[in-house]
């Protein structure tokens, strides 16, 4: 901006006393303005600074600006003294005394008349010796023609309130001290009065970052209420008239602003963006490193300061301009969530509100701005955008913004010469550590590292987005399914029984429970964030892993799979007992419900019909309580049984109460004994189920035995609730056929007369847990079957009936059954969990 010097010319001539008026008066000489010269300079980088000094030139009075014209002058437009403006003047020399009067600027804005009544009042020359000492004033506006005899009071010793508000206009204060000889103002033609601001003035040259910015300005002040700034204080005139510029001392400094006056912008200055231009003037002082000299506030609430980075003088006659760039660079700083783990199911693709991101600034010369700043999402999704804060005054495209998240208050070292996202965060990355419990997904969230960088360079839309990328390792393991036997059987000892299951299967998935390091579970995955090695991930309970996962050493943004698969091997444990000719026990592992079941033997001559019967219940057992379980053998007929190792001979019967053969006289081999019955019973072991006679009450459940057959007909199926009678099929020249009827709840079967149907009477009765022994002296016969009570024998080329079934009490009602003719061979008895128990 030029300033322009306004030429006054003051003519005082010479009156002189004494008869000295012969002497001629100079012709009053007016030069051209002058022009000073600009000194640019700059402060911090942000805002330009110009200053120039108002120089002393012969025939001029300047002034930057008047009152009554200032709003519609603008900054590098001509500025004048205006009409009626009043100059007081104070002049003193050996032949005078010290006087003071009110001069007034003419309409041209250069010429000064005496503005006082009457005109021979105005100064005039003593004497052509005299050297006259002049000091001169002017506030910069305009008085009363009826206040033009009265001076205008001295600033020297006053004290100046600085005006807050100059919104509307602002004070001035020139000042001028000069020595000047008679002889001088002949030759110039009259006397230069070089008026000098005593004010510093500031000029605030605003302009916009971002061309879709909407706001509007709303005030622009010097300083933000906080700054001290100097609003008082006391002029103390030059003590040398060739001095122009006074000393000010400090009275108060307030946390005050000091609002701007608007001016237009100049053609210059449109064309290089400026949108508005602001001045004020304020004492010359020496502003403080660090507080807000200039302050914009917009329409939208955001403010835009000139922040001062080391002490700044202001100094008296110079104007500083500051321009100060509003609103962003960058309209908004971004976020995207990263998708290279999207294929995987990982359960986050977004972020959420108020999750916080830490950003670091690198300016265009590589010096970091900020660092470790927390920036708040300011809303939810794949995309967001950053709550910028203080920062938005601060960025810029032209810088490198690093980004990583989520927000920790102290992430780890970074390298801020870096190129790349990850070798500026490779110290964050390398001693980032995850929780070892991540079972939610705000743990997941705070334990994903993720970072990304934006390389400014200046053109980029200022909405800038960082594509943000996993920097810890994803640990995925797949919870694997298997079909496994819902029921396993095992023997007596324990050991597993290899094909001894229920028959039916069950889907098995891995456990999703953990113990130390509990990852996310997500239907059939799991998930954890993971950067240390050797952290290992087990299911526990039922479905506890076969195998563990450990991590391995994580490549950062790596997935690591695993599928684990789980140990166990059946849903609910069982025990299975054969028939070996004793009893045997069972030890309830832990308190719970169980199934009991029973198989009666079958018998030897038909197998495929002579079947034993079947009983269940299910019943509450407590801890280590005991059952005793016998198992009734296979009716066999010849000398031994493989299976036993036991020798038959005359009336042996089949193991737990399979009726005999009286082979009085007859080849046992071509006769058939009955099957014997299986029982479980409590409190004490007493044996086979004859022995139980007395102690009924103890017998839980029984499995009746198929009755034997001879040649001529069909066993009888062992029990239900009544064994099955035999049945005679097959008549010859025989007289007669014989067979034997099934037991009943409460006795024993017959026998009968295939012919007459009339009981026969040399067969051994059965009985309470034994089946009736066949045969006459003589002939060959079969067995009855064992059971609750037994099936009657029978005589030559007959068939026995079949032992009954039992449930005793104690049974969970509703859960109980009985069935005739399931089982061929040997019994069998089953104990099986109700609950889910494996090992």
């Amino acid at each position: 901006m030029k300033r322009f010097l306004v030429f006054l010319g003051c003519v005082m001539f010479l009156l002189f006393s004494c008869g000295r008026d012969e002497e001629p008066q100079q012709e009053k000489k007016k030069e051209d303005p002058q022009v000073g010269d600009w000194e640019n300079t700059t402060i911090d980088g942000d805002a330009s600074m110009s200053s120039a000094m108002l120089f002393n030139v012969c025939d001029s009075l300047q002034v930057v600006q008047g009152v009554t014209n200032r709003a519609t002058t603008t900054v590098a437009g001509v500025t004048t003294f205006s009409e009626n403006d009043i100059v007081t003047i104070s002049a003193e020399s050996d032949f005078r005394d010290s006087d003071t009067k009110n001069y007034i600027v003419a309409s041209d804005g250069t010429s000064l008349s005496f503005a006082g009544t009457p005109a021979t009042n105005e100064f005039h020359w003593e004497s052509a010796a005299e050297t006259v000492k002049l000091r001169a004033w002017s506030y910069g506006k305009g008085m009363a023609s009826s206040q033009y005899n009265t001076a205008q009071a001295s600033p020297d010793g006053t004290t100046y309130n600085l005006p807050i508000d100059q919104s509307s206009g602002y004070g001035e204060l020139l000042y001028c001290a000069k020595e000047i000889s008679w002889t001088v103002a002949k030759a110039q033609g009259g006397i230069d009065l070089d008026m000098q601001h005593q004010l510093a003035r500031i000029i605030v040259k605003l302009k916009r970052k971002a061309t879709d910015d909407t706001s509007t300005i709303q005030s622009v002040t010097i300083g933000d209420g906080t700054a001290s700034i100097p609003t008082s204080a006391t002029f103390v005139m030059p003590t040398s008239f060739s001095q122009q510029t006074g000393n000010w001392e400090d009275i108060s400094k307030t946390a005050t602003k000091i609002k701007c006056h608007t001016d237009a912008p100049t053609t210059d200055d449109t064309a290089a963006g400026i949108e508005a231009v602001y001045s004020a003037v304020v004492i010359p002082d020496t502003y403080a490193s660090g507080i807000n000299l200039v302050q914009v506030t917009m329409s939208d609430g955001n403010k835009y300061n000139y922040t001062t980075t080391s002490a700044t003088p202001l100094s008296a006659g110079k104007q500083y301009v500051f321009t100060i760039s509003i609103g962003n660079d960058i309209a908004s700083l971004n976020a995207t969530y990263p998708t290279e783990w999207t294929s995987t199911g990982y359960p986050i693709t977004s972020y959420n509100s108020g999750e916080s991101f830490g950003v670091y600034v690198r300016n265009s010369e590589g010096t970091m701005l900020y660092s470790n700043v927390e920036m708040p999402a300011t809303s939810s999704g794949s995309t967001v955008s950053l709550n910028v804060g203080s920062l938005s005054r601060k960025l810029s495209t032209s810088y490198t913004y690093f980004i990583y998240y989520p927000y920790r208050s102290n992430p780890g070292t970074v390298t801020t010469t870096a190129a790349t996202a990850e070798t500026f965060f490779a110290g964050v990355i390398s001693g980032w550590t995850t929780a070892a419990s991540q079972n939610t997904t705000d743990a997941l969230r705070a334990n994903d590292l993720q970072v990304a960088m934006i390389a400014g360079d200046g053109t980029k839309t200022h909405a800038m987005t960082a594509s943000m990328a996993h920097k810890a390792g994803l640990a995925v393991m797949t919870l694997g399914t298997k079909s496994v036997p819902t029921v396993q059987y095992h023997n007596s000892s324990g050991a597993l029984l290899s094909g001894t299951t229920d028959g039916t299967t069950t889907a098995v998935t891995a456990s999703g429970t953990f113990s130390t390091n509990i990852p996310y579970v997500s239907s059939t995955k799991c998930y954890a964030i993971i950067r240390e090695s050797g952290r290992t991930f087990t299911g526990t309970g039922a479905d506890l892993w076969k195998t563990s996962y450990t991590t391995p050493t994580v490549t950062p943004g790596t997935v690591y799979t695993f599928s684990a698969e789980s140990k166990r091997t059946f849903i609910r444990k069982g025990w299975q007992y054969e028939c070996i000719g004793s009893v045997e026990t069972f030890t309830a592992p832990v308190a719970g419900n169980y199934k009991l079941e029973v198989w009666g033997a079958g018998a030897y001559q038909n197998p495929t019909a002579n079947k034993g019967g079947y009983a269940y219940g299910n019943i509450n057992r407590s801890a280590n309580s005991v059952l005793y379980i016998c198992v009734g053998g296979f009716g066999y007929a010849g000398t031994d049984d493989p299976n036993l190792g036991i020798t038959l001979t005359n009336a042996t019967r089949a193991y737990n109460g399979g009726g005999g053969i009286d082979d009085s006289g007859a080849s046992l081999k071509s006769a058939n004994p009955g099957g014997g019955a299986t029982h479980i019973a409590t409190t004490t072991n007493r044996g086979v189920l004859k022995n139980y006679k007395s102690y009924q009450s103890e017998v839980l459940l029984v499995a009746g035995g198929s009755g034997g057959n001879e040649w001529a007909g069909t066993g009888g199926t062992g029990g239900g609730n009544s064994g099955g009678n035999g049945s005679v099929t097959k008549i010859t020249t025989e007289t007669a056929a014989y067979y034997g009827t099934g037991g009943s709840p409460t006795a024993g079967g017959t026998t009968r007369d295939g012919v007459t149907g009339s009981t026969s009477v040399t067969v051994t009765a059965a009985d309470f847990g034994q089946g009736g022994i066949g045969a006459r002296s003589g002939d060959h016969g079969a067995g009855g079957g064992g059971g609750w009570y037994g099936g009657g024998g029978t005589a030559y080329a007959g068939a026995a009936g079949g032992g009954s079934g039992h449930i005793g009490s104690g049974f969970i009602s509703g859960t109980t059954g009985m069935q005739n003719g399931v089982k061929t061979g040997h019994g069998r008895a089953r104990v099986t969990c109700l609950f889910e128990w494996s090992f």
